[in-house]
């Protein structure tokens, strides 16, 4: 790989990490990620503990899904004698490692031209993706959530 595309993908995956699953400011104060918020909304507290799922009114179907799974997982990791607080940290390392694996692929395979454009805007569907575009044509009520539809987006590719 060329150097200059490496330093590129290094900076564009560094930026999605610090996003995705926080990092520590140069003064020493820990910047919490998407993720790790968005598993506290859903009930799965930093320290482990777990709140049922009904605490969230009107859950959908997709954050039933994830807090389910957190469940799962952290429960698991107890099991084995991991404290509730690692393991879910563990749980948001995993999940955010798995999110920036699928952007980087997909957009490989866009630049590559194997699939169509799945992240790119486009000024031909109104500045958003293609795929954006059409999820708002078919179900705009997904496109409405929190994420602006881009879970459901991913979830499609």
């Amino acid at each position: 790989m060329i150097k200059q595309h490496k330093d590129i993908l290094a900076t564009v995956i560094r930026d999605l990490r610090h996003d995705l699953l926080g990092y520590t400011a140069k003064d020493g104060t820990p910047v919490r990620g998407d993720l790790d918020r968005e598993l506290e909304r859903l009930g799965v507290l930093p320290s482990g503990l777990i709140q049922p799922i009904d605490a969230l009114p009107n859950a959908t179907e997709q954050e039933r899904q994830a807090h389910y799974a957190a469940e799962q997982f952290v429960d698991a990791a107890r099991r084995q004698g991991k404290a509730a607080s690692a393991a879910r940290q563990e749980f948001v390392e995993q999940a955010g490692y798995s999110w920036i694996n699928r952007l980087v692929a997909l957009r490989a395979l866009e630049a590559r031209r194997l699939i169509n454009g799945t992240l790119r805007p486009s000024e031909d569907y109104g500045g958003v993706s293609e795929a954006l575009y059409l999820l708002a044509q078919t179900d705009p009520a997904r496109v409405a959530a929190p994420d602006g539809g881009w879970y459901a987006v991913l979830d499609q590719a």
